[in-house]
């Protein structure tokens, strides 16, 4: 969970930087940049098989 949240607080502040360094001539995307919800229900399912095999196998080793 934590490696998600710092992951995303990367990706903040290098949007962030983005669009502080952007000259004048700069226009918002004609379309908003968001991932249609079937595939972020996607992603999120497979982030928590991810993390279920984690913990099983850190659980296995220890």
């Amino acid at each position: 969970m934590d490696q998600r949240v710092s992951q995303m607080e990367f990706e903040m502040n290098r949007l962030t930087d983005q669009t502080e360094n952007r000259g004048p001539d700069w226009a918002p995307p004609s379309a908003p940049l968001v991932m249609p919800k079937q595939e972020l229900e996607s992603r999120s399912s497979w982030l928590e098989l991810a993390d279920i095999g984690r913990l099983f196998l850190s659980r296995r080793k220890a």
